[in-house]
């Protein structure tokens, strides 16, 4: 938490999905689900929340990755199925709303998926990092 306590910045380590391609590979899908509070003192009204959330996907052919964040009662997809086999890092910015809590609590849901067995498709979505800051 930043001195102020307007601000927080969460570096993850190991939050990555990935499926193989290949025949010899069954792995259809593979998921992730985490979740992280952060303490909020004070709050009495409505403030306003950003979300920062960064990382990094690469998928291809018909492999799909897909990252949903919740947090504030506000739930946003972002679908990475068109980042076309190359390590594209992402920034997505997602504002959002807290009142009267003394936490917020953000989860994530990481999905990767390949859409047949006999392909050689493959995909990988790394969450990285979130800054959080109130206003």
């Amino acid at each position: 938490m930043s001195p102020d306590g307007q601000a927080t910045t969460h570096i993850f380590s190991g939050v990555q999905v990935a499926v193989d391609g290949g025949p010899a590979s069954s792995n259809l899908v593979a998921t992730q689900v985490i979740s992280i509070q952060v303490p909020v003192e004070g709050v009495t009204g409505e403030i306003d929340v950003i979300y920062d959330v960064r990382g990094s996907c690469e998928t291809q052919g018909s492999c799909k990755a897909t990252l949903t964040m919740t947090a504030g009662g506000v739930t946003t997809p972002i679908d990475f199925s068109k980042s076309g086999g190359t390590a594209n890092s992402f920034y997505n910015r997602i504002t959002g709303k807290l009142s009267g809590a003394n936490a917020l609590i953000a989860t994530f849901c990481l999905i990767v998926e390949r859409q047949a067995l006999d392909t050689k498709d493959a995909g990988v979505l790394t969450l990285e990092s979130l800054d959080v800051s109130f206003r």
